[in-house]
C-alpha cells in the first residue's frame, strides 16, 4: 500500500465536498466572510490591555536588541497597524501607508492609491512609548 500524494488527497476531499454540496470552487482566501465569523467576535478590555502590554514588551525588547533603531520601531508600528487594518479591510494592496511621528505618537494612515476613488482607509495613532493603539478611525 502506497501513501497518497497531496494531489490525490485534495482530489478526494474536493470530490467529497462536491458530493455533499459544500464545494465552492474557490481558494480559501477568496471566500467572503460570513456573519458570525471569528473575526467578528468583540474583544474584551482585559484582552486588549493584555495584548497592548505584550506589544509594549516586544517593542522594548527589540529596542534593546537593536539599540532603539528607528527603522525597527517604524516596522513594528506599521506591522501593528497593518494587522488591525487587515482584520477590518482584509486586502490592503489598494492603500499607500503614510507614517509620521508627532507629539502625540506615531500617526499611521492608509490612504487610497487611487485619489479619485471614494472612501478611504484606516487611520491610527500609536503611543510612541508603549506601542499601544491610542486611537483608530475607519473610513469606508
Amino acid at each position: 500500500m502506497s501513501t497518497p500524494t497531496n494531489a490525490e488527497i485534495m482530489k478526494r476531499m474536493n470530490d467529497r465536498a462536491k458530493a455533499e454540496g459544500r464545494y465552492l470552487g474557490m481558494a480559501f482566501w477568496e471566500i467572503p466572510c460570513e456573519e458570525g465569523s471569528i473575526l467578528d467576535v468583540p474583544t474584551t478590555p482585559e484582552a486588549e490591555a493584555r495584548l497592548a502590554a505584550l506589544r509594549a514588551e516586544r517593542i522594548e525588547r527589540r529596542k534593546k536588541e537593536h539599540g532603539g533603531d528607528d527603522a525597527n520601531v517604524i516596522n513594528q508600528v506599521v506591522r501593528l497597524a497593518s494587522l488591525d487594518a487587515e482584520r477590518v479591510y482584509r486586502d490592503l494592496s489598494r492603500f499607500v501607508i503614510r507614517i509620521a511621528r508627532e507629539s502625540d505618537g506615531w500617526h499611521v494612515d492608509f490612504d487610497l492609491q487611487d485619489t479619485k476613488a471614494r472612501g478611504g482607509g484606516p487611520h491610527y495613532i500609536i503611543d510612541s512609548d508603549s506601542g499601544i493603539i491610542v486611537t483608530k478611525r475607519y473610513e469606508q
